[in-house]
């Protein structure tokens, strides 16, 4: 076998393994600040990720991720700021009203906020949505090619002092929910 064989058959093999373990790269949408990473768990269930770069903030410093779970979204904002300390991390609701607002209708609050931990680590600049009709809203306007407002209004002294606001463009959404099946 030719070196360029060996070589060929190692990356097959490499690609292979990748796929079959549900390890997946992130692909960028050409022409946006979508991407998206299609992946499966060992029982064959969709848990792909779709991601939004903020429209204002540089490239994966402020982000929204859709994740793919029991054939819908969950949403998730990971910020280049701290929102909480470790001591926070159950009182999110007391300490932030999150509204989202989907192209030009108004403004709707985001019911749960929930911390979570990436590697046994708590995120201390990120939250998840646990509010299934506001995934639902936020994945359908996006899906629908609307710009996705979010504002964070501190409720109480926190890690921060004034409220936050992130702007999602739609421009690729479409094309990444088709490359992750829209969850299915």
């Amino acid at each position: 076998m030719s070196p360029s064989h060996s070589l060929l058959l190692a990356v097959f093999s490499l690609t292979a393994a990748l796929l079959t373990t549900g390890l997946a790269a992130e692909v960028r949408v050409p022409d946006s600040k979508v991407s998206y990473e299609v992946s499966q768990d060992t029982k064959k269930q969709n848990n792909s990720v779709i991601y939004l770069d903020e429209r204002y903030t540089d490239t994966s410093k402020s982000y929204l991720s859709l994740r793919c779970i029991g054939g819908g979204y969950l949403a998730s904002l990971s910020s280049k700021y701290a929102l909480f300390d470790k001591g926070q991390r159950n009182d999110l609701d007391k300490l932030y009203r999150v509204t989202y607002q989907v192209g030009s209708a108004g403004p709707l609050a985001v019911k749960t906020l929930r911390s979570y931990e990436v590697a046994g680590k708590l995120d201390l600049s990120a939250f998840t949505f646990l509010d299934p009709a506001a995934n639902a809203a936020i994945a359908a306007g996006l899906t629908a090619g609307k710009t996705l407002r979010l504002q964070l209004k501190p409720l109480k002294t926190g890690v921060l002092t004034g409220p936050l606001d992130y702007t999602f463009e739609a421009q690729g959404f479409g094309a990444a929910a088709t490359a992750v099946n829209q969850c299915h």
